[in-house]
C-alpha cells in the first residue's frame, strides 16, 4: 500500500529531527493562489479515483494527503505520473513507499 500527503508552493528543508513518514505524495494547488472551484475539482478528480483509500485537506503543508492502494511499483508510477502528475495546479509530488507495517488500527 502506498499514502500520500500533497502541498503547493517552494520545498523546504526538513529540520534533521523531523522524523520521516511512509507517505506517497503528492503536491497540489489550493494555497497557490487557485480560487475555490478549481481545488474542489481537484478534490472530486481525486476522491473518484479507484487507487485512493483515504484523502485528506490539510492544515499548513502539506496541502492534501493521499493513500493508495496499488499493486506494485510499475502501479504506483502509472498512478503517480498518469493520474496524479497531469491534473491542473499540481505543483510536485514526492512518495514513499511503506518497508513494512508495524501496527495498523482500523
Amino acid at each position: 500500500m502506498s499514502e500520500g500527503r500533497a502541498t503547493s508552493g517552494p520545498a523546504r528543508p526538513r529540520p534533521a529531527h523531523t522524523p520521516r513518514r511512509t507517505a506517497r505524495t503528492c503536491r497540489t494547488p489550493c494555497r497557490a493562489g487557485l480560487t475555490p472551484p478549481p481545488c474542489l475539482e481537484f478534490e472530486r478528480t481525486v476522491a473518484s479515483y479507484e487507487e485512493v483509500t483515504e484523502f485528506r485537506r490539510m492544515y499548513g503543508r502539506p496541502g492534501y494527503f493521499i493513500r493508495a492502494a496499488v499493486a506494485d511499483h510499475a502501479a504506483c508510477e502509472a498512478f503517480l505520473t498518469g493520474k496524479l502528475s497531469g491534473l491542473p495546479g499540481v505543483l510536485r509530488f514526492t512518495s514513499h513507499l511503506t518497508m513494512k507495517t508495524i501496527k495498523s488500527v482500523g
